[in-house]
């Protein structure tokens, strides 16, 4: 069991590998900036935060704290307002779970089928038109996720 003054510790840890003054969400610039990860940084190109002995993204150890207790396994923080890897900003995210990705992509595939352009923007021509495990995709959005991909490999 983790005693108060372990939580205390690691929050401060936490804190201590954060810096609160990095550049403005690009995606919500409401939202304030973005908190950078200075500490420890996985082969996918996100944080890693070690407390109690565990492992965990630097994102969901941020978001505990702001909620004061632990998100439920299955569970991770999927960032809206920037798209920066290393932004642990909790009110740049929410909780996620695996299921809501099935979800996501069903919606968009059905956008894509009535439709002559992407949610993006970009034209759905024939050309550019992608049969996917949902429906319909854009070959110029797998294009750009392909792409941002590659560069976070790069980066590691």
């Amino acid at each position: 069991m983790v005693s108060v003054h372990d939580v205390a510790s690691w929050e401060q840890r936490w804190f201590e590998r954060v810096d609160v003054n990095g550049p403005q969400a690009d995606k919500h610039p409401e939202f304030g900036p973005c908190w950078l990860w200075l500490g420890r940084v996985g082969p996918d190109g996100y944080g890693r935060f070690d407390r109690a002995g565990d492992t965990t993204t630097a994102a969901r150890a941020g978001w505990e704290i702001a909620l004061g207790g632990q998100l439920p396994k299955g569970y991770s923080v999927r960032r809206y307002a920037c798209s920066r890897s290393l932004c642990v900003n909790p009110e740049h995210g929410r909780p996620w779970i695996a299921a809501e990705d099935l979800d996501h992509n069903r919606i968009l595939a059905r956008w894509n089928a009535a439709h002559d352009y992407c949610v993006v923007g970009h034209p759905l021509t024939h050309e550019n038109r992608i049969i996917v495990p949902a429906g319909i995709g854009c070959r110029e959005c797998r294009h750009d996720v392909e792409l941002e991909r590659t560069r976070r490999r790069r980066r590691r």
